[in-house]
């Protein structure tokens, strides 16, 4: 329904827009628009009122192919600061005695320079944090990698360095910093506080979303040490991995764990590493390979890496809809690709608050199939709704029928008996005989 065809007046509040006060079509609608919109069942104030209000054409806020740069470069400016919907929801796993998932959540926030060439550009950080042992490492790293990596942008050298390298090293950085600064911290804690920090660790996944970079570009940096998992879903329902899961029977990590001189062993379906000291004992070892913390694992040749992978990508806002970063508690149960649906779905479905609405569905789904692990969930969308799933109809095809076959028995047929037959009288004369036997017994 257009807004211009009924006569009467219809109120319309910004919380009743498609996709939240904050979403794209509270963005783009203004004097003039042409919405579409379905009415609430009561009135308010005795004014009929719309709900579930898109504006005609919102994709056209997207940048046209034939836009000027300067145009894109505000776009993405306004889009980091303050135009992406962001949805979390977190869950502690059955029969834990308290969660030890942790998250940061910091949008908008504007570098002077990154590099050389990149003036004022604005970042995003996410990130997720599955800590083990206790939550001491997974909370010290959503305190304070977010104040390392932004101290690393103002103190890296900059001269001939490009904004993909700049944040490449800031990201390093702030990981190697965050290591020692919590080790610093433990070893200063009397001995009991100190013993379960020592034996704490997490896993860290972060996507820094940034720009305009120097070629006017949105660009997204995953950086991610351990087994939880950013994925990209796409407006066609394409889910693309954008990092690399870190554990022991990973190849790679395999032959690192097993130069510096441990191994690796399945316990129960679940690849963990024995540290040389722990073979024979039977004591399970982790099952990540990369990750915070874990001070007996990093003693010596460093069996454990907290050096993350560093992947960078162009977003584009034409087919790339929304990120998803998530703890293993919720990749060990849903594929990618099932979790791009699920998110794709809520997303579709709108409400006051989708990426919410779409990170408790996931989260909740994945609870249901497997709901012992601690589970997060953060939904980053930049704002346009994903496409319908195409309606794919097959004709019934013709029906065939076998033609019945006659098998003649042949002489070494498997199936044949090859005992006597047996002597029918004979048995008959057997069971008499026991019922004789019987009725004598019972008197």
């Amino acid at each position: 329904m257009s807004v211009g065809q009924p006569a009467e007046e219809i109120f319309l509040h910004k919380k009743a827009m498609d996709g939240g006060a904050d979403g794209p079509h509270t963005q783009a609608v203004g004097e003039g628009s042409q919405v579409t919109y379905e009415l609430m069942a009561s009135p308010v104030d005795g004014k009929p009122c719309a709900c579930k209000v898109q504006v005609m054409g919102v994709k056209s806020s997207l940048p046209p192919d034939n836009e000027s740069r300067a145009q894109k470069e505000v776009l993405i400016r306004k889009l980091l600061e303050n135009g992406m919907q962001v949805g979390i929801h977190q869950d502690k796993g059955v029969g834990k005695a308290s969660m030890e998932d942790r998250m940061i959540c910091r949008p908008g926030i504007t570098v002077d320079a990154l590099g050389a060439t990149c003036k004022k550009v604005v970042c995003s950080l996410f990130g997720v944090f599955d800590g083990h042992s206790g939550a001491s490492c997974s909370e010290f790293v959503s305190n304070h990698l977010d104040r390392y990596l932004f101290d690393s942008f103002r103190h890296q050298k900059r001269d001939g360095v490009a904004g993909d390298m700049a944040m490449r090293s800031a990201l390093q950085a702030a990981f190697r910093t965050t290591e020692h600064n919590f080790f610093q911290y433990a070893n200063k804690l009397d001995a009991g506080p100190a013993m379960a920090w020592s034996t704490a660790g997490s896993t860290a996944c972060t996507c820094t979303l940034f720009g305009p970079d120097e070629e006017g570009r949105l660009r997204l940096a995953t950086a991610n040490a351990g087994d939880s998992r950013a994925v990209l879903g796409r407006k066609d329902g394409r889910a693309i991995r954008l990092s690399e899961d870190h554990t022991p029977e990973v190849p790679t990590e395999r032959k690192r764990i097993e130069q510096a001189g441990s191994s690796i062993v399945n316990c129960s379906g679940i690849w963990r590493i024995v540290l040389p000291s722990r073979k024979g004992t039977g004591v399970a070892g982790l099952s990540v390979s990369r990750g915070f913390g874990d001070l007996e694992y990093k003693q010596g040749a460093a069996v454990v890496s907290a050096v993350p992978d560093v992947f960078l990508r162009t977003i584009d806002l034409r087919v790339d809809t929304f990120v998803i970063i998530a703890s293993d508690g919720v990749w060990g149960p849903i594929s990618d690709t099932e979790a791009v649906r699920i998110v794709s779905v809520a997303l579709r479905e709108g409400g006051e608050d989708p990426a919410k609405a779409a990170a408790q569905s996931l989260l909740e789904k994945a609870h249901l199939l497997d709901g012992h692990d601690d589970k997060t969930v953060i939904v980053i969308w930049f704002g346009d709704v994903p496409d319908e799933p195409p309606k794919v109809t097959v004709a019934p095809g013709p029906v065939t029928y076998m033609r019945p076959v006659s098998v003649k028995p042949v002489a070494n047929d498997m199936f044949e008996e090859k005992r006597p037959k047996p002597d029918l009288g004979q048995q008959m004369s057997e069971l008499d005989n026991l019922f004789a036997s019987y009725a004598r017994d019972i008197g």
